[in-house]
């Protein structure tokens, strides 16, 4: 239902697919720069997109009202770069591998409204 573009300088563009703009997706919080989109991945009902960066952090958006769900800084090895995301057959379940060779699993819930992965 939407087209999702990462750009070098961290920022996702997320289009209808009339191609009108919908979101502009940017992860900085005070300043912070995850460097540039390295991996995307929509969930299968395109509710959720999940995020890599060149820089390692990994964030999950709501593509229903555009919010930053969690920002994740360490769930793989430092310093490595996101080079795959990929969500599994179970809808809180989702692959990663990273610039180090590497692979995780990644298990993101919302748990008595709060985040965790």
């Amino acid at each position: 239902n939407v087209i999702c573009v990462g750009t070098s300088h961290g920022l996702i563009m997320v289009f209808e697919p009339s191609q009108a703009l919908k979101w502009c997706l940017e992860p900085t919080h005070a300043g912070e720069q995850h460097g540039s989109v390295s991996a995307l991945a929509l969930s299968e009902d395109g509710a959720r997109l999940l995020a890599g960066y060149a820089k390692g952090h990994l964030c999950l958006y709501d593509l229903i009202t555009g919010n930053l769900t969690q920002s994740i800084a360490d769930a793989h090895t430092a310093c490595t770069a996101v080079l795959h995301l990929k969500w599994t057959d179970f809808p809180n379940i989702a692959m990663m591998s990273d610039s180090g060779g590497s692979v995780f699993e990644l298990s993101v819930k919302r748990t008595m409204g709060l985040n965790s992965n």
